[in-house]
């Protein structure tokens, strides 16, 4: 534990000098509740700023649900709703965002590699004009190492979006390759540490971002 934490301040204090506009910090609470042993219900809320001066880039809540059809076989399914922050023309958009997620995992001991593909349509409204549906495909790649006995994880990972329904567009418009690491505070409660950077392109004044993120998640007990 105590190098994780170690490793964790040492990249945050060589992300300091670059701190700034491109700083977002990201909070956020989420709990599952599980119906069935292979069924489980999900709220999350996040509330996210940009820069030091506590501007508010963004907050949402998104209700969930996965599936476990076979071990090491996750599919989900999740719709977004956020007002979101517009870097170029500093006006707020409700967006709603629905999408679908396959996930797969395996598990090596102490390692749990995992790859996720994420279909996703975001749909923003502004100013009582709607606007089109913008679609993207995600895949995202990792590894998941546990320590403290299983008490905590350490991740390593990696994100790419790809746009699927713009032309001209066949290569992918943002990357993310971040680490995090979790502890239990106890059997059902649980808070997580991210840092992350980020690169867009051709969107908006800061195409570049560091992120910080805290999180707390609880779960229920195991359905039968």
């Amino acid at each position: 534990m105590g190098t994780t934490i170690k490793w964790i301040l040492l990249a945050a204090c060589l992300w300091k000098p670059l701190w700034g506009q491109d700083l977002r910090l990201w909070v956020g609470a989420s709990a599952k509740q599980s119906v069935h042993r292979k069924v489980d219900l999900g709220l999350e809320f996040q509330h996210r700023w940009q820069g030091m001066n506590g501007q508010i880039d963004a907050f949402f809540l998104e209700p969930s649900v996965g599936y476990e059809p076979v071990r090491n076989l996750q599919l989900g399914f999740a719709w977004r709703v956020s007002n979101t922050l517009d870097e170029a023309t500093d006006v707020w958009h409700l967006r709603h965002r629905p999408q679908i997620d396959v996930e797969l995992r395996h598990r090596f001991k102490r390692w749990r590699p995992f790859v996720r593909l994420r279909y996703q349509a975001r749909y923003n409204t502004l100013g009582g004009e709607n606007k089109p549906w913008l679609m993207h495909g995600r895949t995202k790649a990792g590894i998941r190492y546990s320590w403290l006995g299983g008490k905590g994880n350490n991740t390593l990972f990696g994100e790419c979006w790809w746009p699927l329904n713009r032309s001209g567009r066949q290569q992918p418009d943002r990357y993310r390759l971040g680490l995090s690491t979790s502890i239990q505070l106890s059997k059902r409660h649980e808070i997580s540490l991210q840092l992350a950077f980020e690169e867009r392109f051709r969107s908006g004044p800061n195409p570049q971002s560091f992120i910080v993120g805290v999180f707390y998640s609880f779960r229920s007990a195991e359905a039968d």
